[in-house]
């Protein structure tokens, strides 16, 4: 249990929640969607002669369903269409959340990349697990 941050004179204790669910990141896979889309990064390597992790791109198309996901335009579109009317929409509006996801990416990359004490406390959240992985591997 940690005690809460708030009133110093305040001693109450919480219990510690070291798994958390984030806003907006509820999208997750199942085993056949990480198998497909791993079949589709695969294909995707061979005709572009790219060398795409197949995991690492699994979490970079999640961020994208969640840029899609978070679109006015396709709630808008989803809401007032069929399914099969709303695919229209959906490709239309594809590149919108490519661009987003870019931008958001290459802008923080490059503040962690700049900011070396902005990068020590963000990327530090993952130094335990990450040592800790790596040290369990064959």
């Amino acid at each position: 249990m940690q005690e809460s941050q708030g009133d110093k004179g305040n001693k109450q204790r919480h219990a510690s929640a070291p798994n958390v669910k984030l806003s907006g990141a509820d999208v997750g896979l199942t085993v056949d969607e990480v198998k497909h889309l791993s079949e589709i990064i695969d294909e995707v390597n061979s005709r572009a002669g790219k060398g795409y992790d197949s995991s690492a791109m699994t979490k970079v198309m999640l961020q994208i369903k969640d840029l899609l996901l978070h679109s006015d335009k396709l709630k808008t579109a989803a809401k007032n269409n069929t399914e099969q009317d709303f695919e229209f929409s959906f490709y239309d509006n594809t590149d919108d959340a490519l661009i987003e996801g870019l931008s958001q990416n290459q802008d923080f990359f490059g503040l962690l990349l700049s900011n070396n004490d902005i990068k020590r406390r963000v990327l530090g959240v993952f130094l335990h697990e990450v040592y800790k992985e790596l040290r369990e591997q064959p």
